[in-house]
């Protein structure tokens, strides 16, 4: 049966059956390969047609209206696509064994859940395989034995013959049953019931949670975009039509249009909100949603979706925006700690042979001290060794502060790096493999593209979560980090709003950030300047091209355009 082409499957409930017996056989793969060469791992892991499997099944399940077991199939593509960043495919995770659920967590599967008409087709499959295995080994011994082969064994023979041909008659049975009820409506609605777990698990989460938060999963298939948004009360599927090719291409327009200040991403803004808001528009309105949670798969992960523009207004005016993943989703639910926060913050300030000077990290860093008070430390330059870094990590400030330089390099952990006040580096790899972030609840990245990752838009979008996802294994309850290079001057103001917004005003981080970025939008932020400055945090970028243009100059705030507020993620606990 083709399992890849939606389209032609004159049998998509047959098809579901096979499917999840492929990714359940590619998961019990990847649990026998855990011990095999890194090369051999990466290329299973990497595979384009394993991914294919996941997504085709996925998105049969919706087309069937079963929601809950596609968020389940996601899950396990998730889980599989960190295990890949993680350890560069070194599946050590791979068993499929999973981590105990937390009391609100979406509950986590080692396997694809099979159905009561599934598991019997299963059972099935699963008792000819035995008996085909027994028979086959008596053939053999028949050709070797020829005409010493005992009555007792042919007689066995021949019983092993007539078990095979009774099972396949059932399987075929069990079939046509199967493929007669994917046009039965009752029968869809009783499949689309009986596994919910993940469906309910996703409720639970939201209804403790509270905040009017959603959650919105989206994935890219050849031909379209699926969207699964669950709100505390409802479940929805919904799909937007269009080529991966183009929205692929959309994507790479959008941000090319978002790293220039000169240029207006408007109608890109647009055209992207069509395809990925515009869907669930009305459910979101319906669900009051006012912190939307994304869980996102491929290219997508390379979107800032605050900066998404209705052509009325951008989203981030309407509701938080906060990534999430499955390092974080057993941490949304826990409560934040009732302590003021404090920061250890690290930064640097002067110019490097390859990296320019950065005058307003300095600033940045002593108004975030300032903001946050107590016990709050910053060390500058000189002073931003990694040993300084590993105190504060020992030292248990709620808040760890770096800003500084980042570079990532397509391909190689151990080459993406940040760069330190001594001058030295500190690789992406080192940090996974050195740094403890237990206790910490917000690591914020005020460097560039620390969200982009390993690979960056030549890939699907894996290593998009990147140094923030690792923190969050590590130990960091959330992760602030940026999309692509950020301005020194603009982020100096962005961080003090933010952090005040916290202490001051004592809202969460999804919606202090929130209000950092409409600060920059509509020029309230503090000690905004009249003329922007572009300096970027990034190495081997020496200052970019003065801004000017459509957005960010004349009648406008100096900071509205997306460029300098819509890099910044918060991926994790944003209460």
């Amino acid at each position: 049966m083709q399992l890849y082409s939606t389209g032609t499957l004159a049998d998509p409930v047959l098809a579901i059956f096979y499917g999840k017996e492929a990714v359940n056989s590619l998961l019990s793969m990847r649990g026998n390969l855990s011990q095999s060469s890194s090369g051999t791992l990466q290329s299973f892991a990497s595979a384009t047609e394993v991914k294919t499997i996941y997504k085709t099944l996925a998105q049969l399940l919706l087309a069937d209206g079963r929601i809950s077991e596609a968020q389940q199939v996601l899950a396990l593509q998730s889980e599989q696509e960190m295990d890949q960043f993680s350890q560069r495919s070194m599946l050590a995770d791979a068993a499929p064994v999973p981590p105990k659920p937390t009391s609100i967590a979406a509950p986590r599967a080692g396997e694809v859940t099979l159905s009561k008409s599934e598991g019997e087709l299963a059972d099935l499959v699963a008792k000819q395989v035995e008996v085909g295995q027994q028979y086959d080994g008596l053939r053999k011994l028949q050709q070797e034995q020829g005409e010493d082969f005992s009555a007792a064994d042919r007689t066995k023979l021949n019983s092993l013959q007539a078990k095979m041909e009774e099972y396949q008659s059932k399987f075929q049975a069990a079939q046509s049953r199967i493929a007669k009820s994917s046009k039965d409506p009752q029968a869809r609605q009783a499949r689309s019931q009986e596994i919910s777990s993940y469906s309910t698990g996703f409720q639970g989460t939201l209804k403790n949670l509270g905040h009017n938060a959603v959650i919105a999963q989206y994935f890219i298939t050849n031909d379209a975009v699926e969207i699964i948004l669950t709100t505390p009360n409802a479940v929805i599927s919904a799909r937007s039509p269009i080529k991966a090719a183009k929205l692929n291409q959309l994507i790479r327009d959008f941000r090319l249009a978002l790293s220039n200040p000169a240029q207006n991403p408007g109608p890109l803004a647009q055209q992207l909100y069509a395809v990925l808001i515009a869907p669930i528009s009305t459910a979101l309105d319906k669900a009051g949603a006012k912190t939307l949670m994304l869980l996102l798969h491929d290219t997508l992960r390379y979107v800032p979706f605050a900066a998404l523009n209705s052509g009325k207004v951008y989203l981030i005016e309407d509701m938080a925006v906060v990534n999430v993943n499955e390092a974080a989703l057993d941490k949304l639910g826990t409560p934040p700690k009732a302590d003021p926060w404090t920061v250890w913050g690290l930064g640097v300030t002067k110019a490097g042979k390859d990296y320019p000077a950065l005058p307003y990290a300095g600033e940045e860093l002593n108004n975030i001290k300032v903001a946050l008070g107590g016990k709050s430390s910053i060390k500058l330059d000189r002073d931003f060794t990694e040993s300084k870094l590993q105190q504060g990590l020992g030292g248990y400030y709620p808040v760890i502060h770096i800003a500084s330089h980042f570079e990532f390099t397509p391909g190689s952990i151990d080459k993406s790096v940040l760069l330190l006040g001594d001058g030295s580096l500190l690789s992406l790899k080192q940090i996974e493999t050195k740094l403890n972030f237990t206790g910490v609840e917000l690591l914020t990245l005020s460097a560039c593209e620390t969200a982009v990752g390993d690979d960056a838009l030549a890939a699907d979008g894996d290593e998009v979560a990147g140094l923030g996802a690792t923190a969050q294994r590590k130990g960091a309850m959330a992760v602030i980090a940026t999309l692509w290079p950020v301005a020194d001057q603009s982020t100096a103001i962005f961080m003090n709003t933010l952090y005040r917004a916290h202490q001051v005003d004592h809202l969460d981080k999804a919606e202090s950030l929130r209000q950092a970025q409409l600060a920059l939008l509509h020029g309230s932020a503090s000690n905004a300047a009249s003329t922007p400055g572009d300096d970027r945090r990034g190495l081997g970028r020496v200052a970019a091209n003065a801004p000017g243009g459509t957005i960010g100059v004349g009648s406008h705030p100096p900071y509205a355009h997306p460029f300098y507020w819509a890099p910044f993620i918060l991926m994790g606990n944003w209460l």
